[in-house]
């Protein structure tokens, strides 16, 4: 399994600057590998380091999401990403707007806890606070009534899941 991440890694690499941008849960998707091997590879401090990726992987993250703003001239609708087909689908069903929350909620959680472990492996105390806080709002949906979020990260070797508790 290990080998094939690695594979998979090589070839992101190379086909990096193909002229088509990814999606952002695509490039959070690789931020999260690259975060995952070099938390494996925290065990044998000698080899290189892979947190140069994650950033790379985040700052595209960003990069596309203000794009997608400037061109629109308003925040990116997450319902606007979906098809209009599906879109319509889901017009006045509860459950569809919920999974859209969900998934808008899961995708920035992950975004930010991510974040916030590069802003202490670069020392940045005061801003993976304030990383984390954001990272447990985005999780914490106690306070509106339902149960925290759990987010699974099956990719993920050390950190299975992303839970309130494992922020703490």
């Amino acid at each position: 399994a290990r080998h094939t991440g690695l594979k998979i890694l090589e070839l992101e690499k190379l086909t990096r600057h193909w002229g088509r941008d990814r999606k952002p849960e695509c490039s959070l998707f690789l931020a999260e590998l690259y975060f995952d091997l070099d938390s494996k590879q925290s065990d044998s401090p000698d080899g290189p380091s892979c947190m140069v990726e994650v950033t790379y992987h985040l700052s595209k993250i960003i990069e596309s999401v203000s794009l997608d703003y400037a061109i629109d001239a308003t925040p990116i609708s997450w319902e606007k990403s979906l098809s209009d087909s599906a879109f319509k689908r889901f017009q006045g069903d509860e459950t569809a707007k919920e999974v859209l929350d969900y998934n808008k909620r899961s995708f920035w959680a992950r975004y930010f806890w991510l974040s916030a472990w590069l802003s202490i492996l670069e020392e940045k105390k005061a801003k993976a606070l304030e990383e984390f806080c954001r990272c447990l709002s985005l999780l914490d949906k106690e306070g509106i009534g339902e149960a925290p979020v759990l987010i699974q990260l099956p990719h993920c070797r050390r950190i299975p899941e992303l839970n309130i508790n494992r922020i703490i």
